[in-house]
């Protein structure tokens, strides 16, 4: 048997039985990598939506006048927190003329430039690597607070590539809660790394299917 589900969705599984989601009921897994995806966990159960698409949270239309989205529509959360945003917006930081250790990372290779070498120039001081960072959390701030203010989660985890730069995103992801968000509500709310890693992924297809297995 062929079992098919979404990466995000199959991480927040991996979360649950794996992770810091276990013996938790209400929980929310952000998948912050190429493009940006969510999983729910409402009641200790995989939410799927009516036709699996729940979680689409990347498409949520926060920018005005942004750019365009792989999804057809301008101005989507993934297009500013995204791993490939996040690289767009380092490349074209530095085509206008910031001064960057990217730039030498690459050997001047501007069209090389990706999100491992941004998160190297960051550790290493570099301070435009990081003001992007901040930048792209503070949006992924904001955007988490929507889903505070609807779900009432008592734990999100974030994860994926984006997350290996923790210690820059951490601060303005929490500024930007408590700049917007209900204090009543987001105080409820515990938010964390992932620990599983890359692991997250096939550990929770694996789990998914013996689970879809199980239950024929």
């Amino acid at each position: 048997p062929v079992f098919i589900s979404h990466d995000a969705k199959l991480r927040a599984f991996a979360e649950q039985h794996f992770g810091l989601a276990r013996n938790k009921k209400n929980v929310l897994l952000l998948q912050v990598d190429w493009g940006l995806g969510l999983g729910i966990i409402i009641n200790g159960k995989l939410y799927t939506g009516k036709s699996g698409y729940s979680g689409e949270f990347g498409h949520l239309p926060i920018v005005d006048n942004g750019v365009l989205c792989s999804c057809g529509k301008h101005g989507c959360l993934e297009t500013i927190v995204s791993a490939n945003a996040i690289t767009r917006i380092a490349i074209q930081g530095i085509r206008s003329g910031k001064t960057s250790l990217i730039e030498e990372l690459v050997e001047g290779e501007i069209d090389s430039i990706d999100i491992s070498v941004i998160i190297a120039a960051a550790k290493r001081g570099d301070q435009f690597a990081i003001s992007v960072f901040n930048e792209a959390a503070h949006w992924l701030g904001k955007g988490i607070v929507y889903l505070i203010q609807i779900f009432n989660p008592e734990l999100i985890v974030i994860g994926g590539r984006v997350t290996e730069a923790n210690e820059f995103i951490t601060a303005p992801i929490q500024q930007a809660i408590n700049t917007f968000s209900n204090r009543d509500i987001s105080n409820d709310t515990q938010i964390r790394f992932s620990e599983l890693g890359m692991k997250a992924g096939p550990m929770g297809a694996a789990a998914y299917a013996l689970d879809r297995l199980a239950a024929l």
